[in-house]
């Protein structure tokens, strides 16, 4: 392909096309350009992305904002005009703003905690996330600094926000007695919540003892990720249980907790999409509340991104996904997209009616306060309705241990410099 900008042109040439764009004057020349593009590939007949160029995570969000000043249908017209996007994206949109609505007036008001562990027992080969293997000796370091954290902050903070979500990494990697720990002092310093999830995506993570200390906790939402269900993809991407493991480790979990979720990714090494389909029908065979589709996304620092080990999908794929889940009574409840994404699809969380993860809501919409404890953990605070902070703690293990009180003062300001303007 060459591509050159002459005579007040951009021209895009290849052996099978020839593309001649005008540069014109525009209040966005970028979202210009690729419209002008993606309606010449369409006369060409050729497939053209069904998001058309909204290119950002959250997708959901622009069109809740732009539904506060427009009626639904001058924002279909806006999003079809200014960003190309496909009717069934925009049908699929309003699907889910629709279930999400009530929650999220429930929820507004409030805010929301996320703790990060980041240890793991090995590194899958599609993720990007920092993370030390749970056998280090600094675990225990980990631990304590973060329920330090957690006490000093929390005085400052309401009882009762509308969720805890225990994330990582893999939060059940650090053993019983030290997730107890954290789960206490969550417990002492918030007080009750409607939700309180906890990732135990690998199941040998989730012993017998762990299901009763999370369940004896008043733990009522867990995650128990297979990614996939064909076992030569489990061992290619770094995992060690067998299906046999995780489903019986998931019968064992399931009377001990209101909803559990299941993630599966298309697109992993060498699965075809009969492989997908095998794999979401042996999910829905065991019932859990939640099912995460994610599509993988080719992220900085893993073995896809440097090895191109991607599999390829049919970019309707997704559709036979979500109406197969919707034949048994999963609905699609939150959505978002990332960089490098296979197909230009999205990621759905799908749900049984009234078992939708309020966390997740609110932090994709970034709708209410999420604050965020742990090595890099992200706090969102809000200024006001339009705009918030966002503070990160640090994401060094050395710096996080030696010097996290620094982010800690930051938090603080943001929160007392709101209760002296009376916001």
């Amino acid at each position: 392909m060459c591509v050159k900008i002459e005579d007040e042109l951009l021209k895009i040439n290849s052996d099978e096309y020839n593309f001649i764009i005008p540069i014109k004057k525009s209040t966005n020349l970028q979202r210009y350009l690729k419209l002008e593009l993606i309606n010449q590939l369409k006369e060409n007949q050729l497939e053209v992305p069904k998001w058309g160029v909204l290119h950002g995570i959250r997708p959901l969000k622009l069109i809740y904002n732009l539904l506060k000043d427009r009626d639904e249908e001058g924002v279909r017209n806006y999003l079809k005009k200014e960003y190309s996007v496909a009717d069934e994206k925009i049908n699929l949109a309003y699907e889910i703003l629709n279930i999400q609505k009530d929650i999220i007036s429930e929820n507004i008001d409030n805010y929301s905690v996320y703790v990060h562990i980041p240890f793991c027992p090995s590194k899958c080969t599609y993720c990007s996330y920092h993370t030390l293997n749970s056998k280090s000796s600094m675990v225990e370091d980990y631990v304590n600094k973060l329920i330090e954290e957690i006490e000093f902050e929390s005085k400052y903070l309401n009882k009762n926000p509308s969720s805890i979500y225990i994330g990582g990494g893999t939060p059940t990697s650090i053993g019983v007695n030290n997730l107890n720990n954290i789960i206490e002092i969550l417990k002492d310093s918030f007080g009750d919540t409607k939700e309180f999830t906890v990732e135990a995506g690998r199941v040998e993570t989730l012993t017998d003892e762990m299901i009763e200390m999370l369940s004896n906790n008043e733990v009522n939402r867990i995650s128990i990720n297979p990614q996939s269900m064909n076992l030569k993809t489990v061992k290619s991407i770094n995992r060690i249980n067998s299906i046999e493991e995780l489903i019986e480790c998931y019968n064992k979990a399931k009377p001990k907790f209101k909803d559990i979720n299941m993630d599966l990714i298309i697109g992993l090494e060498d699965e075809t999409e009969e492989d997908f389909i095998n794999s979401l029908e042996s999910v829905i065979k065991l019932n859990p509340t939640n099912i995460t589709v994610h599509s993988l996304a080719l992220k900085n620092g893993t073995d896809y991104l440097n090895n191109q080990n991607v599999s390829s999908f049919d970019l309707n794929f997704n559709n036979k996904i979500i109406n197969r889940l919707k034949e048994n009574r999963y609905n699609p409840y939150y959505l978002y997209r990332q960089k490098r994404i296979i197909g230009g699809n999205e990621n759905i969380g799908y749900s049984i009616k009234r078992h939708e993860c309020v966390y997740n809501i609110m932090m994709i919409q970034e709708l209410h306060d999420i604050w965020g404890f742990g090595m890099g953990a992200t706090s969102k605070l809000h200024i006001n309705s339009k705009k918030f902070e966002q503070i990160s703690n640090f994401r060094s293990m050395r710096e996080y241990l030696l010097r996290n009180k620094e982010v800690s003062a930051k938090k603080l300001k943001v929160l007392f410099d709101r209760y002296r303007s009376g916001k």
